[in-house]
């Protein structure tokens, strides 16, 4: 007979603060369970003057690919969709209490790094117009302090900046120092010191 001294109880694991930190405790877990490779890149660029997301996820051979979607949250949120159709990621519902599903899209990113991430964007938008990109790479191998890294492409890649950090906010807020002077210069408000 079972009872309730006799079931087993697993502790409860806490559901990630956001989106983005639900998809690094999934890559987490694919790392130690599937591939130790697994990793995360998220693309912004402008189509047609409206800003479009791209994410990918990889481990392995196994790629799995969103385009155009009309925000960062919504392009991480498909991007689930299709992982959980097409692959078992956890062994349990238990563990899949840490998966990157029903978060609303305000709940992806904490409100600083929106906030700084979104200023990273509409700089590159406003002196870039449509020649740009900006590429977030997540991956869980390596020194945790560059886990993530970001880059921006411009000018048919004749402008070729990167920044990094632990977090997304710390990665964008790299990106956006190293390329102050080059947003200065394209934007006609660089003056050079005397």
């Amino acid at each position: 007979m079972i009872d309730e001294d006799t079931v087993m109880h697993l502790p409860i694991v806490p559901r990630p603060e956001n989106g983005f930190a639900a998809w690094q405790a999934t890559l987490g877990y694919i790392s130690r369970q599937h591939c130790p490779d697994a990793r995360m890149v998220l693309q912004i660029y402008p189509v047609s003057q409206q800003i479009r997301y791209g994410a990918r996820v990889m481990w392995g051979p196994v790629v799995e690919e969103i385009n155009q979607a009309p925000s960062l949250p919504e392009a991480m949120a498909r991007l689930w969709t299709v992982v959980n159709q097409n692959h078992v990621i956890f062994a349990t519902p238990h563990e899949a209490t840490r998966s990157p599903s029903g978060y609303d899209l305000m709940e992806w990113l904490d409100l600083n790094t929106q906030d700084v991430l979104h200023r990273l964007i509409w700089t590159a938008h406003m002196v870039f117009t449509t020649d740009w990109m900006i590429v977030l790479f997540y991956r869980t191998f390596g020194n945790p302090q560059q886990r993530v890294q970001m880059r921006l492409l411009a000018l048919d890649n004749t402008v070729n900046i990167g920044g990094r950090g632990p977090s997304v906010m710390d990665a964008a807020r790299s990106l956006f120092h190293n390329a102050a002077d080059t947003f200065a210069y394209h934007s006609g408000t660089w003056s050079q010191p005397d």
